[in-house]
């Protein structure tokens, strides 16, 4: 999966981190913008995942909280890229002014959310949802 999106050495903080994760450790890193932080903590996640069996059935299994709109985005990007080769679904959750959009590959629509990234507004609003006044996106 990962060689297949050209990701084939890891980063330091790939390196630092990943094995501790997977051992189920709780990380906190510091690195520079483009050292590869995104992926050192998507991949435990979705190798847990995968280790678990989760499946449709057993619902929403990660939720990714970003502080701003663009590192969702970001990090629903990266997630998207290097996640093609498991059946997990993910949706975006952005909060607007009113209303929540959630984006989310139309072919994975019919299983449902396991991962959820999205911003606090967005997330938070989703929860606090009485109708179904959510749009969903077909990325």
């Amino acid at each position: 999966m990962l060689a297949k999106s050209n990701l084939q050495q890891p980063t330091e903080i790939q390196k630092a981190s990943i094995g501790l994760a997977l051992q189920g450790c709780d990380i906190l890193g510091v690195a520079k913008t483009g050292s590869g932080k995104t992926l050192a903590f998507l991949i435990p996640m979705l190798e847990c995942l995968f280790q678990d069996r989760w499946t449709a059935e057993d619902g929403l299994g990660v939720v990714i909280i970003s502080p701003t709109r663009e590192l969702a985005y970001q990090t629903f990007e990266v997630l998207y890229k290097i996640g093609k080769q498991h059946e997990f679904s993910a949706g975006l959750v952005i909060g607007r002014k009113d209303r929540v959009d959630i984006t989310m590959p139309s072919a994975r629509q019919s299983a449902g959310i396991f991962i959820a990234v999205g911003t606090s507004h967005g997330l938070n609003l989703l929860l606090q949802i009485k109708s179904t006044s959510f749009v969903v996106n077909k990325s």
